[in-house]
């Protein structure tokens, strides 16, 4: 079996920005969900359903926020943007879906 290695993440809303990478070192497990039912559940699940199967593996992380600064009053400066960038090791999740 092959499972994702890189996962990129990308939201803008216009204001709020975050961009950011995970990338996979190891895989700890990985678990089809079809498994622990029995033989005539699983048979007539597999029919409907594509193959879900989680994996979890420790990764890298890489991600970057920007959003603007607070103003005076209610308003946001556009001018004076607040960036912050966060790395570091952690352990991931995935559901994957054939």
């Amino acid at each position: 079996y092959s499972y994702p290695m890189n996962f990129d993440i990308k939201v803008d809303d216009g204001r709020f920005k975050l961009k950011g990478s995970v990338r996979a070192k190891v895989l700890i497990e990985r678990f089809d969900i079809f498994s622990d039912i029995n033989f005539a559940l699983r048979t007539l699940a597999k029919a409907f359903f594509s193959r879900p199967i989680t994996y979890r593996f420790l990764s890298d992380y890489d991600v970057t926020f920007e959003f603007p600064s607070r103003g005076e009053g209610d308003g946001w400066r556009e001018s004076e943007k607040m960036v912050e960038r966060v790395r570091g090791k952690g352990l991931g999740e995935v559901l994957f879906v054939k």
